[in-house]
């Protein structure tokens, strides 16, 4: 039973870690933003929905955050 318990645990620290992720804007396909995810070898051609005080251009570093079974864009990373 602990060792079931141990991968329980293990498995919800590993889905957190992963809540927000960087990526680069590629494009936008309607109200969607195309967007390369930090590790991703492309873009997702779906792009993902953003917050309405984003507008998105291609270049910009985004910040993305888990959202039901996807990703919604935050907005531009500022350095």
């Amino acid at each position: 039973m602990t060792d079931l318990i141990q991968l329980i645990r293990d498995a919800v620290q590993a889905e957190s870690r992963q809540a927000f992720v960087r990526g680069t804007v590629t494009g936008t396909n309607g109200n969607r933003v195309l967007v390369q995810r930090q590790g991703a070898a492309a873009a997702d051609p779906v792009g993902y929905p953003r917050l309405a005080g984003y507008s998105p251009a291609p270049g910009d570093e985004v910040l993305l955050v888990r959202a039901g079974g996807g990703y919604l864009v935050l907005g531009r990373v500022v350095r």
